[in-house]
């Protein structure tokens, strides 16, 4: 009778540590596309702010139908608690990630958001890139 019920106990342990399991694999799951969905909609915005960079003439700080000096030294940065380490300039932080101009163009600028989460690969974080021409915007998952 001992030897039952100990085997019982293990057998309950084993499904109780598979099921704990199953959850934080899931859960980590969730968190990591919220992010990517938080770096997205973060991403839209600021390509609403670059497109009325774009627009704007040259006299009144905008662009003059380009986006080549596109920077966002205008916007009022987001105070965070955290402070991350990047290569090139920061256009922007928030508790979600941080965004830098990778590239921009006369018609067309590159904003790299890099977040905090890990990516698909399970080694590096998430990185969302946001296209923004003066008519369209649209994002590409990179991790």
């Amino acid at each position: 009778m001992g030897s039952q019920s100990n085997l019982l106990i293990l057998l309950v342990t084993i499904v109780v540590v598979i099921a704990v399991y199953v959850g934080i694999r899931t859960f980590g799951g969730k968190s990591v596309e919220g992010a990517r969905d938080q770096i997205r909609s973060e991403l839209a915005f600021l390509s609403k702010e670059a497109v009325t960079y774009c627009h704007q003439p040259v006299n009144l700080g905008g662009g003059g139908r380009s986006f080549l000096m596109f920077n966002g030294t205008k916007r009022t940065k987001v105070h965070t608690k955290r402070r991350r380490t990047i290569t090139g300039t920061r256009l922007w932080e928030s508790e979600t990630a941080v965004y830098m101009v990778l590239v921009a163009a006369k018609d067309s600028v590159v904003i790299e958001g890099k977040g905090d989460d890990i990516g698909t690969d399970n080694v590096n974080p998430i990185r969302v890139w946001g296209i923004v021409k003066p008519s369209r915007f649209y994002t590409i998952e990179k991790n």
